[in-house]
């Protein structure tokens, strides 16, 4: 019997990945991330896979003496107090990115648009999109307070949604695995020994994932005696009303606040932020890691030396993309009958700010007894 072809489908159902991302991969497209690149690659080596000669004729062929169409557009739709405050926030700065760059393999272009523009209401918006020829939306993530987005005319477009916020409309959502990320971080810090673990967090953080970083936090803390739990440090709205934003000084909590908090319940570790945590631990005069552990669960550069997550922002987007481009393929429009949540995971990395317990606990004993014998 004659042995079945090895598809693209076929590899992007083993690797959990749409075909469009199988095709970019076996391309050896930047779009794609390498590491992802490199584990589709061996999964199509290993799978057998070997290009049908006469489609790649026939696609070279079209390619070659077809005119080049216009290029479509999908539409970026945000809702912020201001027309580019997303951008200031890296997360969302690099939803977009990762989805713009994705539209453009696939051969879209992703424009802007504000609901805040001067005049423009969800159903002006819905009516200009549609006379546009617009077919697909990307519904941005909003802030956990915002209006819901149920005067669009949904039935007229392809639409998918990224992260949790606005509630309504239920669309098909792509957004990072909050909860995931805490299970990941706190895994890697049980392992290594600690059990006294300080959680800091922007309340709006949380917020825009619905709980799942505090819901996450306090499961696995379960796992400890009542006594070995500490309580979570939610970073408030700033004297301005406004939640804790990156590279904003008035963001961190006051220093005589997270001090009471660090002295009253003195963590082995502490996961946080960037800033949140060591700003203040640094004007303390407290060592990381030496006095105190440290993992940042939205680790942006994976040079820093640091132990933490990195979030995949990129990939958010791009997966949203490629099911957005997917389901303007196959005219799926309108509000899913059955709502579905795609979750990117975030990826450990190894860092200084993590040591072993016990290597910790060394240096202090050391230390400890050094500044005895100086003070003798």
């Amino acid at each position: 019997m004659k042995k079945k072809r090895i598809t693209q489908a076929d590899i992007g159902k083993k690797a959990g990945v749409h075909n469009t991302t199988v095709s970019l991969a076996l391309r050896n497209s930047p779009a794609i991330p390498e590491e992802t690149r490199v584990r589709i690659q061996k999964i199509a080596e290993k799978m057998g896979y070997v290009p049908d000669p006469m489609l790649q004729a026939l696609v070279a062929y079209r390619n070659k003496h077809t005119s080049k169409r216009q290029t479509q557009t999908l539409a970026y739709v945000t809702n912020w107090p201001t027309k580019w405050g997303w951008q200031s926030v890296t997360s969302h700065k690099k939803f977009y990115e990762g989805a713009r760059c994705t539209a453009a393999q696939l051969g879209y272009q992703l424009e802007h648009f504000w609901l805040g523009e001067p005049g423009m209401s969800q159903r002006w918006l819905s009516h200009m999109l549609y006379h546009r020829g617009i077919k697909g939306v990307l519904l941005a993530a909003h802030e956990a307070d915002c209006e819901p987005m149920d005067a669009m005319e949904w039935a007229r477009f392809s639409a998918i949604k990224l992260g949790n916020y606005p509630a309504e409309p239920s669309l098909h959502r792509v957004t990072i695995d909050a909860a995931g990320i805490v299970r990941t971080v706190l895994r890697q810090i049980f392992a290594a020994g600690y059990q006294r673990i300080g959680f800091i967090v922007p309340s709006g953080w949380d917020d825009f994932v619905a709980r799942d970083l505090a819901a996450a936090f306090w499961v696995e803390q379960q796992r400890l005696l009542e006594e070995q739990r500490v309580p979570i440090l939610y970073l408030p709205k700033n004297p301005h009303g406004e939640y804790a934003e990156e590279g904003r000084e008035d963001s961190s909590v006051s220093d005589s606040f997270f001090q009471a908090w660090y002295h009253h319940h003195r963590p082995d570790v502490i996961v946080s932020s960037g800033p949140f945590a060591q700003t203040p631990l640094a004007k303390m005069g407290v060592s990381v890691p030496r006095e105190v552990a440290f993992v940042d669960f939205s680790l942006e550069d994976a040079t820093s030396g640091f132990s933490g997550v990195r979030l995949n922002c990129e990939r958010v987007g791009e997966v949203a993309a490629e099911i957005l481009t997917g389901h303007i393929a196959q005219n799926l429009c309108g509000t899913p009958v059955v709502p579905t949540a795609t979750l990117v995971e975030g990826t450990w990395m190894n860092g200084a700010t993590l040591p072993r317990l016990e290597d910790a606990a060394s240096w202090r004993a050391e230390h400890a007894e050094t500044a005895a014998c100086v003070g003798a």
